[in-house]
């Protein structure tokens, strides 16, 4: 599927709800929904999607699973002002300390998007899509320092620019 269908199918979702034709056609491609243990839930006023954090590797990506139309959306990173930002020329996804703005061109609407409760407790990610090590107090993202809370495993970061080229590897602080 090309990224003017993947759009158009996304726009579909906001527009129409669930449409035959594009079902069909997202079940033809065995990657379509199969996201990873990791990847994060997000209600998007009322669409769940799906999202794997692809950080690890160059270049960098998102991957979202739509779950309703069952279909998959790969969205490469962009530079963000702040938080972390996928978008190709049809379509946005942009989170920032647990909430998330899916938006789309062709329809120039923007969901609001908050993460469900799906990882474990103990569980923290950063930004970029780092998980935290558990029990980390101090946590360098790639670009910023994070201080962990102890009880609602919240984090307090700096928040200074970072192009994506001079990202560094996340890692814990506490021992260094």
């Amino acid at each position: 599927m090309n990224k003017k269908m993947i759009g158009a199918v996304i726009t579909l979702v906001f527009l129409v709800g669930c449409g035959t034709q594009q079902k069909n056609e997202a079940k033809h491609d065995e990657e379509v929904m199969n996201p990873s243990e990791n990847a994060i839930t997000y209600n998007c006023d009322g669409e769940i999607v799906k999202v794997d954090f692809n950080n690890d590797v160059e270049p960098k990506t998102a991957d979202l699973y739509f779950v309703e139309k069952n279909t998959k959306l790969t969205l490469p990173n962009v530079e963000a002002a702040s938080g972390a930002r996928y978008s190709d020329e049809d379509v946005e996804f942009w989170t920032h300390q647990g909430e998330a703005k899916l938006t789309t061109k062709e329809t120039n609407k923007s969901l609001n998007c908050t993460e469900e409760s799906n990882k474990a407790i103990d569980e923290i990610v950063d930004e970029n899509g780092n998980v935290v090590t558990p029990g980390c107090k101090v946590w360098f993202d790639g670009c910023n320092t994070c201080h962990v809370g102890d009880s609602d495993m919240s984090m307090a970061c700096t928040k200074k620019l970072c192009a994506p080229e001079i990202m560094k590897e996340a890692h814990c602080l506490d021992n260094e």
